[in-house]
């Protein structure tokens, strides 16, 4: 019985990239086929009913190993079938952690979306997700699906479609290692659809002005905060992180420099968040 073996012919590939060597004459009626990367070594040889079968071995020592077995074995008269070893299926969380830690890397992100896929990752797919192997079984369109129905009874659309980017990015790299044939989030069609959002409807000047007085009665920090909220047109974590020395109240200036979420206080929403805003003087001068 003849055995060998060899290394993957597309061993060195990667997805859109064959450099794979040219393929060998066929026989009539034969195609070679499409390039599928692969990281295994074959051990080609013959089963006990003469026909040629290839068994696959994550690296060259265990395929060398099973043939010299199957070598002796052969000598001995005896009957042996090498085996593969069993691939073990990573769980979500492994992946995602190494998707996350590779991605940073590769990409630069503003530390808040950062934070944000940390939060959505800890708070909602960990819990749900964690424990699953990654395998088409568990991470399909049907079982999104399910999850995003789930967790739409808990989050605003808005959270909901910003964290699952974080979900689409982890999927895409068990493409990569080869644990999902494709990701069932990049499926034809959209897995659902946020609801629309209602128009704005904006307070008048004297809906501010009744506002800002009824809390002044109770509350004139509070007060304060709505006024310079209206007049300046800061996001609610960005007003909620000003610190004193970030307003100039004989200037008449706000200087943003931070936003509040998740419990504490981090970087804007972009960059281009940092700006400086003007208040009228005539009201900051009132607020001494």
């Amino acid at each position: 019985m003849t055995t060998r073996v060899e290394q993957d012919r597309h061993y060195f590939c990667s997805p859109g990239a064959c450099v794979a060597p040219a393929p060998r004459k066929l026989a009539a009626g034969r195609n070679e086929g499409r390039c599928v990367p692969r990281r295994v070594w074959w051990l080609r040889t013959k089963n006990s009913s003469g026909r040629r079968v290839s068994i696959s071995f994550k690296t060259e020592l265990e395929a060398r190993t099973a043939a010299a077995k199957l070598e002796a074995a052969r000598i001995l008269g005896q009957d042996y079938q090498p085996r593969a070893a069993v691939k073990t299926v990573p769980p979500f969380a492994k992946v995602a952690e190494e998707a996350v830690k590779l991605y940073g890397q590769l990409h630069t992100q503003q530390p808040s979306t950062t934070a944000n896929r940390e939060w959505f990752l800890r708070s909602y797919l960990l819990p749900r997700l964690g424990d699953r192997p990654m395998m088409a079984e568990h991470f399909n369109e049907l079982s999104i699906m399910r999850l995003i129905a789930e967790l739409r009874g808990v989050l605003s659309d808005t959270s909901l479609g910003n964290g699952l980017g974080a979900l689409r990015m982890i999927l895409d790299h068990a493409v990569r290692l080869g644990l999902l044939s494709s990701n069932p989030m990049r499926a034809s069609g959209k897995l659902w659809k946020a609801e629309p959002r209602p128009e704005v409807d904006p307070f008048s000047s004297s809906e501010i002005r009744a506002i800002v007085r009824a809390a002044y009665s109770f509350n004139p920090d509070f007060a304060t905060s709505i006024e310079l909220e209206a007049r300046t047109g800061l996001r609610p974590g960005e007003l909620m992180a000003l610190r004193r020395q970030d307003v100039d109240l004989r200037a008449g200036t706000v200087e943003v420099h931070g936003s509040w979420h998740h419990g504490r206080r981090g970087p804007t929403k972009t960059r281009h968040s940092e700006r400086r805003v003007s208040v009228p003087p005539p009201r900051a001068r009132r607020r001494r």
